[in-house]
């Protein structure tokens, strides 16, 4: 999980997918309207390395929908990445790192507005720099 990082929201309605809230198409209303939406989640704030959040890598799936009288409670988990720009050398090309953001999606039962909050994030290792796929084990000082 990334350490220092603001804890984003953004606001943002889902009319369809509280129209289909107890209905057998739900969870497919749920899936495509946040996929129409996904500009509105605050990428931006998991930024680590200070680049900007490549949205055509941008994959969100729900984990989890539960509500209560008042609201719908939905998790969802967005993958994506980091896009960074080394400014100055024209020889470095940008660099990319995939992340996987946690985020809670809150309907308001009432008026459709959502609230679209982080949870947490994490970067995702880049396998393409292991030689091999054994990880290195560190006993006393020496790797095996």
């Amino acid at each position: 999980m990334g350490d220092d990082f603001s804890r984003g929201s953004s606001e943002t309605t889902l009319p369809k997918t509280l129209a289909a809230f107890g209905k057998p198409d739900f969870r497919k209303v749920l899936d495509e309207e946040l996929g129409e939406i996904a500009g509105d989640f605050p990428l931006e704030d998991l930024m680590d390395e200070g680049g900007w959040p490549d949205t055509d890598s941008l994959d969100i799936s729900v984990s989890d929908v539960s509500d209560d009288p008042d609201s719908i409670i939905v998790t969802v988990q967005a993958f994506f990445t980091e896009m960074t720009r080394h400014s100055g050398c024209a020889d470095l090309e940008d660099q990319a790192q995939p992340y996987k953001g946690n985020f809670t999606v809150t309907i308001s039962k009432e008026e459709g507005t959502a609230t679209i909050e982080v949870d947490d994030h994490e970067q995702i290792p880049d396998d393409e720099d292991d030689e091999d796929d054994d990880p290195d084990i560190y006993v006393d000082g020496e790797t095996d």
